[in-house]
């Protein structure tokens, strides 16, 4: 073959040794991956600039960049928490003009008959208030208030009139509305309840109102890449506009894709109603109730989990992931898991407590119809975009790694050694070799498929475009799982089993053994001698195939046996006793003789009365074996 090369010329005379160094085509899984975007509002006491995108490394870079107590510096906080090594750009708003700062009052009853603590819990964080026996109902909200002025992360600053305390929201907007005030969130049980005497009434007296434009924050971004963002505000025009620009990244001019994650508290009802404003395949909004974790905090947390577990794999579910630094609604005001399916088929997303954890239950996007108005699941979960976006990041970085300078030729033409042309073949080859890598990689399936179907052909009109068709199968999450179990209470005493054919039990102690042809309904009765047993065998498995495609293994019960010993049976023969039978009937007679009848098949003279006492014994399929 010829080598080609970019640098080294061929007219080259002059000795001795050149050589050019290029990477392989072939792109790493990291260079697929992009960073997670936070848009937010920031303080007056952050250093960094408004409406400019900034690279947040920790925690504490954000506070210092954002101001301390700020929502973006709360919402980076549940970032880093859930990915601690994910890259984040964020960029800061500064409060609107003219917007309305939220506020809410604690009024403290007293005085205080003990000593104790207020354990008091500000937009989830904990705030501790020493309480001394005796203490005024005003002193008491004035160490209420020095206690929450101290703590720089605060959300909210606080200033007592009497026995009043009143809190208000460091940001104007709908932000503050999200901020809860609560005491012992842990209770009796943890440790925490109000000293004797002490009681405190919380009331929201002004709502936040008038949020900045995430339109700023979005102007400034360029086409710059981020797979995950997140914003703090639900409004109808902020989330529009996100996904206006979403819409406008998924498009095939753009190829910059990603997804927005948001939460949002409320009844089941609201959220509902709230879910039915909304459709979009590239938005997710987690609902809940009653948590005192702000909103903001929860889709900070659930971005960070989603761009750290669907970066790694774009395919994995998010059911059971923790959401760090959330603390559960109390469980009065958890959802049901009938309120849950609703809401996930209104298009919120939900989650679950397990030992006051919360974790991811099921992150869908809001997306429920298709431009016809039509129901239509075909982007319910977050997965699905992600996937999708990776696959097309993938195969662009092939095709163009390796025909970025080529010539396009018809799949008859003979190509050189050496030459730079490619033809539909070549690329339809490309495409199914990549989608193999995807399927070895788990996040599609199916590559006899998706190459039967695939087109790649040259365009009718213009010679120098390809046009492709694809049809991946992309990976599905195991979900569910349904089981039915269909259980038995084994007697003590023989009984009925079953599993064992159609055999019905043998009572120990039973004076006669009726058997009954299912055919016919004929019984034929036989006194039984002593006790009879009933009982069934091991287990088999065997293999199930059914028309419409089905295959499995099913387990049954090995053959199991009735056995009794009858005499004096008036006009009974192996033959009559044989046709309820499609296994084995033995029989010992009195006389050493052995009785076999197979199937209903006699192969031995007939037993009657006259050879005295002998032993039945029933193995097989029987219609019906009933004792009295």
């Amino acid at each position: 073959m010829t080598v080609n090369f970019e640098l080294i010329s061929r007219s080259l005379r002059v000795p001795l040794f050149y050589v050019e160094v290029g990477a392989a085509t072939r792109v790493s899984a990291a260079a697929l991956i992009k960073p997670t975007l936070y848009l937010g509002q920031m303080l007056p006491t952050g250093v960094a600039k408004a409406e400019e995108l900034v690279l947040v490394t920790s925690a504490s870079h954000a506070r210092r960049l954002f101001g301390e107590g700020s929502q973006l510096a709360a919402s980076c906080a549940a970032f880093f928490a859930a990915h601690p090594t994910g890259e984040l750009w964020s960029v800061p708003l500064a409060d609107a003009d003219g917007g309305t700062q939220a506020a809410s009052t604690i009024t403290v009853s007293g005085p205080a008959t003990a000593a104790g603590t207020i354990n008091l819990y500000i937009a989830g964080a904990l705030v501790r208030v020493s309480v001394s026996g005796g203490d005024s109902a005003g002193t008491i909200a004035s160490a209420i208030a020095d206690a929450i002025s101290v703590a720089d992360e605060m959300p909210v600053t606080a200033s007592a009139a009497g026995a009043v305390v009143t809190c208000t929201a460091r940001h104007k907007g709908t932000v503050g509305n999200q901020i809860d005030i609560r005491d012992s969130y842990y209770g009796a049980v943890g440790g925490e309840e109000l000293p004797a005497g002490v009681s405190l009434v919380y009331a929201k007296t002004t709502q936040g109102a008038t949020d900045p434009d995430v339109g700023d924050a979005i102007a400034v971004l360029s086409d710059e890449a981020f797979d995950t963002w997140c914003v703090p505000w639900t409004t109808a025009s902020q989330l529009n506009a996100c996904k206006a620009e979403l819409d406008r990244r998924w498009g095939p001019e753009i190829r910059r894709y990603g997804h927005v994650f948001a939460a949002l508290e409320g009844s089941v009802g609201s959220l509902q109603t709230f879910g039915a404003t909304r459709n979009s395949a590239h938005e997710t909004v987690m609902g809940f109730d009653d948590s005192p974790t702000p909103a903001y905090v929860w889709s900070g947390a659930l971005a960070g989990v989603a761009a750290r577990v669907l970066g790694a794999d774009p395919a994995l579910p998010l059911q059971t992931e923790r959401l760090p630094g959330v603390l559960a609604p109390p469980p009065s005001r958890r959802f049901t898991l009938t309120e849950r399916n609703t809401l996930l088929g209104s298009g919120v997303a939900t989650f679950a407590v397990v030992g006051n954890e919360v974790l991811v239950e099921r992150a869908i996007t809001t997306y429920q119809t298709d431009a016809a108005a039509a129901p239509d699941d075909t982007w319910l979960d977050v997965q699905t975009p992600y996937t999708l976006a990776r696959m097309n990041r993938r195969w662009e970085a092939r095709i163009v790694g390796k025909f970025s300078q080529h010539k396009l030729v018809d799949d008859a033409t003979p190509i050189g050694p050496g030459q730079r042309a490619v033809s539909a073949a070549t690329v339809k080859a490309e495409i199914v070799a990549e989608y193999s890598a995807m399927v070895d990689d788990g996040i599609a399936e199916d590559v006899a498929g998706f190459k039967a179907s695939l087109v790649c052909e040259r365009d009718a009109t213009n010679p120098n475009r390809l046009n492709a068709l694809v049809h991946p199968d992309v990976a599905n999450q195991f979900r569910i799982f349904a089981m039915r179990n269909e259980f038995i209470v084994q007697p003590s005493a023989p009984g009925r089993h079953p599993q064992m054919g159609k055999q019905k039990g043998i009572i120990g102690g039973a004076s006669k053994l009726t058997l009954t042809n299912n055919e016919t309904n004929e019984t034929w009765n036989l006194r039984v001698k002593g006790s009879a047993n009933c009982r069934p065998n091991a287990k088999v498995r065997e293999t199930a195939n059914a028309t419409d495609g089905f295959a499995g293994q099913l387990e049954r019960c090995e053959a199991g046996f009735i056995e009794a010993d009858c005499y004096d049976a008036a006009d009974i023969s192996l033959e009559r006793i044989g046709l309820v039978s499609n296994g084995t009937l033995t029989s010992w007679g009195a006389n050493g003789k052995i009785y076999v009848c197979n199937g209903g098949v006699v192969e031995t003279p007939t037993l009657s009365r006259d050879d005295g006492t002998w032993s039945l014994r029933v193995e097989g399929d029987c219609e019906e074996v009933l004792a009295s």
